[in-house]
């Protein structure tokens, strides 16, 4: 019993003073929060073209200028617009506007099928 209170406690304890989200709700990929189809998102093209992170996605930008950016600078020649739309639109509004900061991603390391990612 005096174990369960002292986990209780520390879980209060820790939602209480928690400010800032989990880094993993961050990540674009298989994240529970960002759906299409009420399934979770992985498209290899743009893990293999280093987009990991919702701010990757240019959400400040328009739909087809982040788009253009995006394409002509990470070299998603064969992808779509279709994809990338419906990705900026599967991101829900609270982590459209969440800031993070590359710095804070140091200890984020996870594989993705055979690719083990290191950020």
């Amino acid at each position: 019993m005096f174990y369960k209170e002292l986990l209780q406690w520390w879980a209060d304890f820790r939602a209480e003073f928690s400010t800032k989200p989990s880094i993993s709700e961050y990540i674009i990929w298989n994240n529970k929060n960002i759906k299409m189809d009420c399934k979770t998102i992985y498209y290899p093209l743009y893990v293999e073209n280093g987009f990991l992170i919702c701010k990757q996605m240019l959400l400040n930008m328009a739909n087809l200028e982040s788009y253009n950016d995006c394409a002509k600078r990470n070299g998603l020649k064969h992808s779509n617009s279709l994809v990338w739309t419906g990705m900026r639109q599967a991101i829900p509004p609270e982590l459209k506007h969440l800031k993070v900061y590359e710095n804070e991603l140091w200890s984020l390391e996870f594989q993705c099928g055979k690719k083990h990612l290191i950020l």
